[in-house]
């Protein structure tokens, strides 16, 4: 049985208050649309992505959204198609039924900047949570969402 570090555990409660607290904040969830006729890129680029498949006209806006699960956030961009359903070009229908919850639709404006705007949106969700310990521990909104 492995044992838990102290940064590791430090990680999990953070990750706990982090999942209630974005649960109660952005309360709008998502049905992604189960669509088969493409595959999932299952990479670490979903902002890019999401560009991508704008650009492509594979879709028509970028949606900035959280993935939550029990005690873990995750920062995500998925599309919005013609017709007016939520897709996830990254991850794919296996992820259909998640947890996703809406946070905004993004300018096109901000398209060139999408890495900036995923830093910064990470940078959020971890908001005043790291403090000296955490510091100590080299832990940072990376190792959060």
């Amino acid at each position: 049985m492995e044992v838990e570090s102290i940064r590791d555990k430090r990680i999990n409660k953070i990750r706990a208050e982090m999942s209630k607290h974005w649960r109660s904040v952005y309360t709008e969830e998502m049905d992604i649309k189960e669509q088969y006729d493409f595959m999932p890129l299952i990479n670490g680029g979903c902002h890019h992505n999401a560009v991508h498949a704008v650009k492509k006209g594979d879709a028509v806006a970028v949606v900035e959204c959280l993935i939550i699960k029990k005690n873990d956030i995750t920062a995500h961009y998925i599309n919005m198609d013609s017709d007016g359903d939520f897709i996830d070009f990254t991850l794919g229908w296996g992820w259909a039924g998640s947890d996703y919850r809406f946070i905004r639709f993004l300018n096109e404006s901000e398209y060139g900047s999408i890495h900036e705007s995923l830093i910064l949106l990470k940078k959020k969700l971890c908001g005043g949570r790291l403090g000296l310990m955490e510091k100590l521990l080299n832990i940072d909104h990376s190792d959060l969402s």
